[in-house]
């Protein structure tokens, strides 16, 4: 059974346009990324990649560390994503809390 919550998360392109939000269930939304719709702001800039996410119990705590990423400058939040990245096998990491070596950093 999926671990239940709400996640905020950061996605990346190959030239590393940034795209942060909040969901309660990160496989699906990384899978609805990685389809990239015509149009939407995924399709037209491939971000396709997670490098960042973190769960949260409340989705107010949740809205409230997505704003305080979208406050960031463009090099807080690269340095966010190298401190805590995210990995290429992240759905052990949503299942069983653990943490694993970074995924951005090696992609930069």
């Amino acid at each position: 059974m999926p671990e239940t919550g709400v996640f905020v998360y950061v996605m990346s392109s190959l030239s590393r346009t940034l795209c942060t939000d909040v969901t309660n269930d990160l496989e699906r939304r990384v899978a609805e990324h990685k389809e990239g719709k015509p149009g939407s702001f995924t399709g037209r800039y491939n971000v396709t990649r997670l490098v960042y996410f973190k769960r949260f119990d409340y989705i107010r705590d949740a809205i409230v560390r997505e704003n305080g990423i979208k406050r960031m400058v463009r090099a807080q939040k690269i340095a966010l994503v190298e401190y805590e990245p995210a990995v290429a096998g992240f759905d052990r990491r949503v299942k069983q809390g653990g943490k694993e070596q970074g995924f951005y950093a090696r992609h930069a």
